[in-house]
């Protein structure tokens, strides 16, 4: 009769180590996993904040240039309104100017219209009386044509 093996404690211990030895190389293996995956995610994270930190760049670059052109433009609208305001004040002296040219001119003509109607009873008694009509041409008596003739040989 056979007897079986008995498993000893030697046998024990081995199977033991075995068990111990595939749970320290299973962790191991999952640590050094974690640690990759880690490591992974570390990097992607790193040129994800990269990213972000040139779009932040970016946008404070683009934010001042926006600030720039709105201040430019706002300067540009203020010389605009100044430039507007002084040729409106232009505008209006040089209508108040037109106005007042157009008032003294009416009281020029008022006064030289007194004038000539206070005087055209002098003017009327000093004009000549003439002894013919007044519309007819004088009377004129033309040399004959060659009588220049001799004058002017000797120029």
């Amino acid at each position: 009769m056979k007897t079986s093996p008995r498993p000893s404690a030697d046998d024990a211990e081995a199977a033991q180590d075995l068990k111990q030895r595939d749970w320290c190389v299973n962790e191991q293996f999952k640590a050094d996993n974690n640690r990759d995956d880690l490591a992974y995610e570390i990097s992607q994270l790193e040129a994800k904040i990269l990213r972000g930190q040139e779009k932040k760049a970016k946008l404070e670059a683009d934010e001042l240039a926006t600030q720039k052109a709105k201040e430019d433009l706002e300067a540009e609208m203020q010389q605009a309104l100044d430039d507007r305001t002084a040729e409106n004040g232009a505008y209006t002296t040089a209508k108040d100017d037109d106005l007042k040219a157009i008032d003294l001119l009416g009281q020029a003509i008022e006064t030289l219209s007194a004038y000539g109607s206070n005087n055209a009873l002098l003017q009327r008694s000093t004009q000549p009386e003439f002894e013919v009509s007044k519309d007819q041409a004088p009377d004129a008596e033309f040399s004959d044509k060659d009588s220049n003739k001799i004058g002017r040989a000797h120029v």
